[in-house]
């Protein structure tokens, strides 16, 4: 059995866009917090587990879509 694990805190949402090494969620295990970190640029498609609940080690957090690519705003000339 391992320690529990919980999510204490979230900072992403469906829908938000994050960039490589922004904090997703902190979590907590054994009164030690550690901060999860994004592994790319991406767009959060769903936030997997709810503040306080125990969660798995190895259990999926957040799902990830690729960054739609940006579009320019004007034509070059």
């Amino acid at each position: 059995f391992g320690a529990r694990i919980v999510g204490i805190s979230f900072a992403v949402a469906p829908g938000d866009a994050v960039l490589k090494g922004a904090t997703l969620l902190v979590m907590e295990s054994m009164k030690l917090e550690t901060a999860i970190i994004a592994p790319r640029d991406a767009v959060v498609v769903s936030v997997r587990v709810a503040v306080g609940q125990a969660f798995e080690r190895d259990a999926l957090l957040v799902e990830f879509d690729e960054l739609p690519a940006v579009q320019p705003t004007a034509t070059p000339t």
